[in-house]
């Protein structure tokens, strides 16, 4: 489940402002909507995969957070339902954001990849 913005009545946008990983899961600071007050989010290791998504589903950013040292610095491609590619970057560190706003509502996939590794979650992307 992604982080909301606990007694926000409006519009939301928490941004992450710290993480630590302490071995079994990485706990996210955020504020919401540029807050003094900070709340926190714990992603648990998913040893079946190596690698957490959220939002899901995604309306114009998909945040990727990384578990596996071996995809660090990786590449992360999405592709729809066809197999098709519709976003390729580069991973940078542990954590990155995805520019997803140009992606039509419907269900894709994301892979990391990193030399011989790769790893695959599926998702939605949602439009207001």
């Amino acid at each position: 489940r992604a982080p909301s913005c606990p007694g926000s009545a409006g519009e939301c946008q928490p941004t992450i402002t710290r993480a630590v990983w302490d071995g079994d899961q990485l706990l996210l600071e955020f504020r919401s909507n540029g807050a003094d007050t900070a709340h926190y989010y714990a992603l648990e290791n998913d040893n079946n995969t190596g690698m957490q998504i959220y939002p899901v589903p995604a309306i114009d950013e998909l945040n990727i957070v990384v578990t596996d040292n071996n995809l660090v610095n990786g590449d992360v491609v999405i592709t729809n339902q066809l197999g098709s590619i519709v976003v390729q970057e580069k991973l940078n560190g542990f954590r990155h954001q995805l520019n997803i706003s140009t992606l039509a509502e419907g269900q894709y996939f994301i892979t990391v990849m990193n030399g011989k590794k790769s790893m695959t979650k599926p998702f939605g992307v949602l439009r207001k």
